[in-house]
């Protein structure tokens, strides 16, 4: 179990509480690839190994694997790929930031979550969301949110967590920035969760209506 830190608008820096993005940390242990989201109807995005149905919303990044020595380490117990940003060096060519343009995926998306290994303060994300409030948060303030273990990261490469970003009531979230100053920001298992737009539920409702009254028209002329 995860718990969970509401921001307050303080701390936020959004005209009131109810537009408040929540920011949890706590996932699923799996197996070679550190941890996914313990979140109800969350899917892949990106896994970084195949699975990569939003790879073009990605602007900037490498994706990488294995650690490189001053450079870049996988998220502990993570086997497989991952996504690398920050200056780069060696084998790895990369950005110090990378924008996730959420607001192109085919539905609003409520929630997004990713598996954060080493956090070190020089590591950050900013959050847009639909209503036009723009969020940043560094690897101090992830630090700071509880954690079941009690442990934080300070650049320990042993540490890593899931983090979960929902957005607040009746919005979506439209833009995740991530950023590295120095040596790098490694996440993975990058996860969603998407709900339909009005018109598409409202589409839904009239083509089951239709296909109701076409099945009682031939109830009735039997």
């Amino acid at each position: 179990m995860f718990k969970q830190l509401v921001l307050a608008a303080a701390l936020a820096g959004v005209g009131a509480s109810a537009h408040a993005i929540t920011i949890t940390k706590g996932g699923n242990a799996a197996p070679g690839i550190g941890q996914i989201s313990a979140i109800a109807g969350a899917t892949f995005l990106r896994d970084f190994d195949g699975v990569d149905p939003g790879a073009g919303l990605y602007t900037g990044g490498a994706v990488v694997s294995g650690n490189i020595g001053g450079v870049t380490a996988a998220p502990p117990g993570d086997t497989s790929s991952y996504f690398h940003v920050g200056p780069g060096g060696g084998s790895v060519s990369s950005s110090t930031t990378a924008t996730i343009d959420l607001a192109a995926w085919s539905q609003p998306v409520t929630y997004f979550g990713f598996y954060l290994g080493s956090p070190d303060s020089y590591n950050g994300f900013t959050v847009e969301q639909s209503n036009g409030d723009t969020l940043t948060f560094d690897g101090t303030f992830l630090d700071g949110l509880p954690v079941a273990n009690g442990n934080n990261g300070g650049g320990n490469q042993s540490i890593g967590y899931y983090v979960n970003i929902a957005a607040a009531a009746g919005t979506s979230l439209t833009k995740v920035v991530f950023s590295s100053s120095s040596n790098a920001m490694e996440t993975d298992n990058h996860m969603i969760v998407a709900v339909p737009e009005p018109s598409t539920y409202a589409a839904m409702g009239l083509g089951l209506g239709l296909l109701g009254f076409a099945a009682r028209r031939r109830a009735a002329k039997r």
